[in-house]
């Protein structure tokens, strides 16, 4: 069995998010690219901390504790060609990033066959989250909770230092409502292009100059394009003051 699980180190600690791998076929153990046990309840385990873990499900919120979701790519943790619940590379993402948010780790199942190789469609999977992750590393790797900042609906929120990622699950083609951060806000991007997002404040009377009622006094108004962008969760990087 191969697990991939990304690693979130303590406050402190250093960089945080390192993916790698662990397990492997009997008697042996695959790369893993930095020292550290997959965590699943280890209490009192030398050189690990104390985990809580939530197998094949996520909180509804951060738990107070150290965490991280185990799943599976298709509802066997290991090698069983009839299994075939497969997770797509989208659901993948999108429990990450929640995990990401609500101050946990992902710990992700792969099973390879009896020779030790991974199915194409696992293969596969794994490149297209891998890709989205490269292009939106720094929405994940170091990055944690938004405390104190409101979720707007079908979203999830990472930050790091004055960086603040609105991961969008539910593409909402006109308008996205931030409350408290009109401004707050110097710059807004898309992540994987760098693209501006245009964005506006809503008045001391809820309303815009192209639109009443937007939202709640003093929100941030970001201007989504009709068209959802080509990655499996487009990312709007905001630059905070």
């Amino acid at each position: 069995m191969v697990r991939l699980h990304l690693r979130r180190r303590p406050p402190g600690a250093g960089r945080q998010g390192r993916v790698g791998l662990a397990g492997g076929r009997a008697g042996r153990t695959g790369p893993v690219v930095e020292p550290a046990h997959p965590a699943q309840r280890r209490l009192g385990l030398p050189g690990s901390e104390d985990f809580a873990t939530a197998e094949e499900a996520s909180p509804d919120g951060g738990l107070g504790v150290p965490w991280e979701a185990c799943r599976t790519l298709n509802g066997s943790w290991g090698y069983a060609p009839g299994f075939q619940q497969w997770l797509d590379a989208g659901q993948v993402v999108r429990i990450l990033v929640d995990a990401v948010s609500k101050g946990g780790n992902l710990l992700l199942n792969v099973g390879p066959d009896g020779r030790g190789a991974f199915e194409p469609r696992a293969r596969e999977l794994l490149a297209e989250v891998g890709a989205w992750t490269a292009l939106h590393s720094d929405a994940i790797h170091g990055a944690g909770p938004a405390a104190g900042f409101t979720t707007p609906r079908d979203t999830r929120l990472t930050r790091s230092g004055n960086r603040l990622f609105v991961h969008v699950f539910g593409w909402q083609a006109g308008i996205l409502v931030l409350q408290g951060l009109g401004g707050r806000v110097r710059f807004a991007s898309f992540l994987h292009d760098g693209a501006e997002v245009a964005s506006s404040v809503v008045d001391d009377e809820g309303h815009l100059p192209h639109l009443r009622d937007a939202g709640p006094p003093g929100s941030l108004v970001l201007h989504l394009p009709t068209q959802r962008p080509n990655v499996l969760v487009p990312v709007i990087e905001l630059i905070t003051d």
